[in-house]
């Protein structure tokens, strides 16, 4: 073990005897042979759970090169994902390559020659963009208060159009310039044995150019980790700008599993957690606003007919070991203010979704078409319905994925986009 890494385990030292629990790392310490079975009887041979951490920590330095990584992993393994990412902040600082809040610079670099967005063409919009702000770098990962797009609207931005009333006791206000932000979070290259999601890009690129046109303000993040996606959730929920907009839309493209997601780092994010990152009691700005998450990723590794042979057609999780993903990932968790929310998973729990290397997911492809169709006139639940139609009746692959939105908005929610009344 080198002496940054050392100096992580120091330093996290008081943190991890307050909250390691050792007897969920046994049979993991075990598998991976990182400990000999009779180091491990004489740590369970310690009165209190205190002291059995600290026992373990005395052992760990001296266990070869190896040790270090191998106890992030199993403490990723074992659900206690929030102690790596502490330990593997320390080492950060030790080395130089923190990138915590206070260090990070908030100012994303504009990507001119879109590296991340090969072979797609990245929509710019029409006139009602002025600036887009993209990262094409993982070294500037957090939204930045003055990047967000700034939307000029033609013709009044409070001009109703078909379906929405301006009845604010049955109707989320939807009249603000620009209507709302939108965060794409996209994903494409992992670490180690997740495969390239190949055929996001297309995705992000959709989604992009639709909600330009809907008249929102647009941030991309491509390639983040697991406390990168983190980050970017809780910077923007203090954005300065929130309180002017009617909406948030986030949009994550990645691997997953039933109710985690991936980093490109392969560590995993529980998604309740994001969800409480723009909960009223986090984001006051956003109360009584709706809050719309996107999450295009596989929750499980279970399919409605058997495996495709097209080479071309990718499931969003090959290569996932579902297995890893700790218990509490089955149950649904009670969370509090999800007032508002409203959240449209690609697919069921415990089964895949399914992305077209050239086209896109079968998601984004439906979803993309028929708000392009119908946000002028129809409210966002009633096209989320369109879209499970339309996914679930793709001509070749009919009947393999079905989406699966949750509501719970207190009203109906019309776009009412730019356009819609000129359009009418």
């Amino acid at each position: 073990m080198d002496p940054a890494q050392k100096t992580a385990l120091r330093k996290s030292r008081v943190h991890l005897v307050n909250h390691l629990e050792m007897r969920h790392l046994y049979d993991y310490i075990l598998k991976d042979e990182l400990l000999t079975p009779i180091m491990v009887e004489t740590i369970q041979a310690k009165e209190c759970r205190p002291d059995q951490v600290r026992a373990f920590l005395d052992i760990l330095p001296r266990r070869g090169p190896t040790a270090y990584n191998i106890f992030l992993k199993i403490l990723t393994e074992s659900g206690q994902n929030a102690l790596a990412n502490h330990i593997k902040q320390e080492y950060d600082r030790e080395t130089g390559n923190a990138s915590g809040l206070s260090e990070l610079s908030l100012t994303p670099e504009s990507s001119s020659d879109n590296e991340d967005m090969e072979g797609v063409e990245v929509f710019k919009g029409t006139s009602l963009i002025t600036a887009v702000q993209e990262t094409g770098s993982p070294v500037a990962n957090l939204p930045d208060p003055q990047s967000i797009v700034s939307l000029t609207s033609q013709g009044s931005s409070a001009s109703l159009g078909p379906g929405y009333t301006g009845n604010y006791e049955e109707e989320y206000r939807m009249e603000s310039s620009p209507r709302g932000f939108l965060l794409i979070i996209n994903n494409r290259t992992f670490r180690g044995d997740l495969e390239e999601r190949v055929g996001t890009d297309v995705d992000c690129a959709n989604l992009k150019c639709l909600f330009l046109s809907l008249g929102f303000g647009v941030e991309l993040r491509t390639n983040l980790t697991a406390e990168e996606i983190i980050a970017n959730l809780e910077v923007l929920s203090r954005h300065e700008q929130l309180p002017s907009v009617d909406c948030l839309v986030v949009a994550i493209l990645t691997h997953g599993s039933d109710d985690y997601l991936y980093g490109v780092d392969e560590m995993f994010v529980d998604v309740n957690h994001l969800y409480e990152k723009l909960s009223a009691t986090q984001c006051p700005a956003l109360i009584h606003k709706p809050k719309f998450f996107i999450v295009n990723a596989c929750r499980g590794d279970a399919e409605d007919k058997g495996i495709l042979a097209t080479p071309s057609i990718g499931r969003c999780s090959v290569g996932v070991d579902v297995n890893k993903i700790p218990d509490t990932a089955q149950a649904v968790r009670r969370i509090a203010n999800m007032q508002d929310f409203l959240i449209a998973y690609s697919t069921i729990p415990r089964h895949v979704s399914w992305r077209h290397k050239t086209e896109g997911s079968f998601f984004v492809q439906g979803f993309v078409k028929v708000f392009k169709e119908w946000a002028s006139t129809m409210d966002v639940v009633s096209m989320l319905v369109k879209v499970n139609h339309h996914v679930s009746r793709i001509d070749e692959y009919a009947g393999i994925q079905i989406p699966s939105p949750q509501v719970m908005l207190t009203k109906k929610w019309y776009l009412n986009p730019p356009n819609a009344a000129n359009s009418s």
